[in-house]
């Protein structure tokens, strides 16, 4: 080791302690304080082998979303499943009674109540992560990396490690059908792509954010929603994928994780980026917004979804297919619209 590596190493590690301690501390405590208010109903965790890649999700009354979406991460690679049931009626335990690689927690507490989720995300990944690579993502979000058509998830997790990687960007792709967002049914087991192929190719808008991350905003939530109020568009940025320490924690979803080292896009500009390809737009979306207003189950005081009720109601056979709208052909789709990148991963 160089002198100057010497000097310059023990200056970052402070800096970074004296960053990140106190938020990592905090969303620790809540997790604990979570923790104990999570009621296992299918605890299989035992089955979780060293070097198991791991999958954490939650969600509230999303049963029919559930087959598709363990049929397509157990083919992407996926060992072990952590899921949170957000008090579903019917429960969740009805459709994962005899999923072995699942094991399943329960909780009465409110959404709101948890940041959103994150007190749980932080309390079974402390629990149960610690040392695998485990991805975070909602049960509508789907997880693609650049040339996953011929290269395995566990190729692209050696090359992260070989990069010394802890973690991996993406970018969230609101996914949408040619025709009236209400008259796309994805029925339980299909694959949503098939009925909401679509994303804009265009449009997306970079800014350096708070906590060493690239923020971003755009697609069909900007372009179709926010017009006239750029801030309050949603945040698109996510690091859902973390090779899980016990000094990390999220903080805000997986939009943010600290320390914030996890929240680079890159780490030295030339490495690739993933992406979600995120299924909100379908015929469930009315629903989902009538629930989200009623229970206040989103940021801001769910203001975004108003405003998404208020486009339904003034057109039932809203869509969002626009001049910028392209179908997705895999994932060089998103490489040519420059959404993700390969990096230097060829």
């Amino acid at each position: 080791m160089s002198p100057v590596t010497r000097f310059l190493d023990p200056l970052h590690e402070r800096r970074r302690r004296l960053f990140w301690h106190p938020v990592v501390k905090e969303m620790k405590r809540r997790a604990a304080r979570a923790f104990s208010h999570l009621k296992p109903i299918y605890d299989r965790t035992h089955l979780i082998k060293p070097g198991a890649k791991l999958l954490m999700t939650m969600g509230r009354d999303e049963n029919p979303r559930i087959p598709y979406f363990l049929e397509y991460y157990r083919n992407l690679g996926i060992d072990h499943f952590l899921f949170v049931d957000n008090q579903s009626d019917p429960p969740m335990a009805d459709v994962l009674a005899n999923e072995k690689d699942v094991s399943l927690w329960s909780s009465e507490e409110a959404y709101a109540d948890t940041r959103f989720g994150v007190d749980w995300m932080n309390a079974l990944l402390g629990a149960y992560a610690v040392g695998h690579w485990t991805l975070t993502v909602d049960l509508d979000e789907f997880f693609v990396y650049p040339f996953m058509e011929n290269r395995s998830y566990g190729e692209l997790l050696s090359f992260l490690t070989d990069s010394e990687r802890l973690s991996f960007y993406t970018l969230l792709v609101d996914m949408y059908p040619q025709g009236p967002i209400m008259d796309a049914h994805v029925p339980s087991g299909e694959a949503p792509l098939k009925y909401a192929p679509y994303f804009d190719q265009f449009g997306y808008y970079a800014i350096k954010g708070g906590h060493e991350d690239t923020f971003v905003r755009g697609g069909p939530r900007l372009r179709a929603f926010n017009t006239e109020d750029f801030n309050a568009a949603p945040a698109l940025n996510k690091t859902p994928l973390i090779k899980w320490h016990s000094r990390f924690a999220y903080y805000l979803s997986t939009h943010v994780a600290y320390p914030a080292m996890l929240n680079h896009a890159h780490k030295k500009n030339h490495e690739p980026t993933g992406a979600l390809l995120h299924f909100k737009f379908v015929s469930s979306f009315r629903e989902k917004i009538d629930h989200a207003i009623q229970h206040k189950n989103h940021y801001n005081d769910s203001k975004e979804y108003q405003k998404y009720l208020d486009h339904l109601k003034t057109s039932e056979d809203y869509t969002l297919f626009s001049p910028v709208s392209t179908r997705y052909e895999g994932t060089e789709s998103l490489i040519k619209a420059n959404i993700m990148t390969s990096g230097c991963w060829k």
